[in-house]
């Protein structure tokens, strides 16, 4: 699988792994909660974000800008369907939520980072 990280407007061949600085957006208002209909039912803990591509949503209070250092992610192939690797996962690990993030970080990985089949950067979790 070939990935890549947009960077200064610019695409950067990464491949299964990656490491490095990425900056990323977060939305800082808490997400409401919908269960099963996203995956937020058995999905991972942490601090979920998107990889930063434009200052679009620079405007917005409640969306904040961040760089974080990746050493070992789950890199993750979302094909179209954004929310079935949640489960996948789960049931994988045997486990959900913050027990399914501690499990992650034993097994190494410290970021998920979801990309879709054209390569983009989808969800990226810190555990």
């Amino acid at each position: 699988m070939i990935i890549y990280i947009k960077e200064n407007n610019e695409y950067k061949k990464i491949s299964n792994h990656f490491t490095g600085e990425l900056t990323v957006l977060k939305n800082t208002e808490k997400a409401k909660y919908y269960g099963n209909r996203y995956g937020q039912d058995v999905e991972p803990i942490g601090n979920y974000f998107i990889q930063k591509q434009a200052n679009h949503l620079d405007k917005f209070d409640n969306y904040k800008t961040f760089k974080v250092q990746i050493n070992n992610p789950l890199i993750i192939n979302v094909e179209d369907d954004v929310i079935k690797w949640k489960y996948d996962l789960a049931k994988k690990y045997k486990a959900k939520g913050k027990k399914l993030s501690d499990k992650l970080k034993l097994d190494g990985y410290d970021f998920i980072i979801t990309v879709y089949n054209n390569g983009e950067t989808g969800e990226i979790i810190s555990l």
